[in-house]
């Protein structure tokens, strides 16, 4: 007998790729139907602040609709999750790649929000390091703020799609990549809610491709023809690169024990990774939480915050001195610390309108400010 979840990851689409498999395929298939997995995890808006951890830059497939509510493809599910009050967030899994055991659906949303990391214990701790911190925390908006823990392939190509990009286009560019080369989603769980999500929500239906699905043959100018520009040769030469000898997914999950300045280099050697890609993917998917990645929004709020006479340009010739400011200010989850900060400056960026850190400004600042 042939025993699916063995299979890995791949299986969906060795199966759907090949016919002599189709029965197979879609006696297991059926197995799932009527068989909803869903339930609740208890956790606080301090615990866990769904919208700015989903929406804000970290992950780039997960969608909000009314109220409270998200979905989103990860590790392999179609997810619909809600906060139904201040304690209790409800997960729902709509539909999964066959080789996903609905009885490991709990753990991994737990893993992928590292639920085990204790949030309010951190707050406290960056409160006590430093007064401005402690009042933008005093916002309820950066209430819960946490770092994902994301499949490396996945969060490696973002970012790399990430450059000179916004959120919602870098959302566009990573559920392409899901569409063009990513799995179906072909357990469904809840037929009636999937439906509803296929309408609606077109580009949530594949999961993200592991690294055999893509192809390499004309990569580069589909890419291009759907909208990555420049990045589509990026994108296109780190899979090209990761797919030969001595490479593959397992060499990024090696980077998790590797020690932090040889996990970064070894990044860096992938086309279109500089030292904020880089250090993206050690802090949101290879567990490093003391990277702080700096983008213009970070540096900003530096400026603004800690090191008043940082040049306005000079991102690229002191980024790893700020870096190195963050670590001994925060310590071993600078990196989350920098989650916080990179969103209380983020709604400026977005929406034009006053953001939390402008509200949390130093007052010696604002005087700077309205001397000008």
């Amino acid at each position: 007998s042939i025993s699916l979840r063995n299979l890995g990851m791949n299986s969906c689409s060795i199966l759907m790729r090949n016919r002599k498999h189709s029965r197979l395929f879609s006696a297991f298939s059926n197995l799932h139907k009527g068989m909803v997995s869903e339930g609740k995890i208890e956790a606080t808006r301090d615990e866990l602040n769904l919208e700015p951890v989903l929406m804000n830059g970290q992950a780039f497939r997960w969608t909000k609709s009314e109220g409270d509510v998200f979905f989103g493809v990860a590790v392999g599910r179609l997810w619909r999750i809600e906060r139904v009050d201040e304690k209790i967030i409800r997960w729902l899994v709509v539909a999964r790649c066959s080789s996903i055991a609905a009885e490991k659906d709990e753990s991994a949303l737990k893993e992928y929000f590292q639920m085990d990391v204790p949030l309010v214990d951190l707050y406290e701790q960056w409160k006590a390091a430093d007064a401005n911190v402690t009042r933008l925390l005093e916002n309820e908006k950066m209430r819960g703020i946490r770092i994902l823990a994301q499949p490396p392939l996945e969060c490696l190509l973002s970012f790399i799609c990430s450059a000179n990009n916004n959120i919602k286009r870098i959302s566009k560019l990573v559920n392409q990549l899901a569409s063009l080369y990513g799995d179906p989603l072909d357990s469904i769980d809840d037929e009636k809610e999937f439906e509803k999500i296929r309408v609606s929500h077109p580009f949530l239906t594949h999961s993200f491709p592991s690294l055999h699905s893509f192809r390499l043959d004309g990569m580069e100018e589909q890419l291009r023809k759907d909208g990555f520009g420049y990045r589509a040769a990026y994108v296109k030469n780190t899979v090209e690169k990761l797919l030969s000898d001595g490479y593959g997914e397992k060499s990024l999950e090696e980077q998790k024990s590797a020690k932090t300045a040889d996990a970064k280099a070894f990044l860096m050697g992938f086309s279109g990774v500089g030292p904020k890609v880089a250090d993206c993917v050690l802090l949101m998917s290879l567990g490093h939480s003391a990277m702080v990645p700096l983008d213009v929004h970070m540096w900003n709020i530096t400026r603004s915050f800690f090191l008043p006479a940082l040049p306005a340009k000079a991102m690229t010739s002191r980024y790893e001195e700020v870096a190195s400011f963050y670590l001994s200010k925060f310590g071993a989850f600078a990196g989350w610390t920098q989650a916080v900060l990179f969103n209380a400056q983020l709604g400026k960026a977005e929406t034009g309108k006053k953001s939390a850190a402008d509200e949390a400004k130093p007052e010696v600042d604002k005087k700077k400010r309205r001397k000008k």
